[in-house]
C-alpha cells in the first residue's frame, strides 16, 4: 500500500511540474506575441505618419 501512495505522489510531483512548464511556456509566448505585435503596430503607426501608407 506504502509503495502505491509513493507512486501516486511521484506522478502528482511530475504532472505539476509538467503543468507549470506549461503554464510558463504558454506565458512567454503569449508575452513574446503581444510584444511582436505591438512592434508591428508602433512600426505601422511611424510609416502613417510619414506618409508611406503603412506598408511593412
Amino acid at each position: 500500500m506504502a509503495e502505491l501512495a509513493g507512486t501516486l505522489l511521484s506522478l502528482a510531483t511530475v504532472f505539476v511540474l509538467v503543468w507549470l512548464a506549461l503554464l510558463l511556456i504558454s506565458i512567454l509566448f503569449l508575452t513574446g506575441l503581444a510584444a511582436f505585435a505591438a512592434s508591428i503596430q508602433i512600426k505601422w503607426t511611424s510609416s502613417m505618419k510619414q506618409g508611406r501608407g503603412g506598408t511593412l
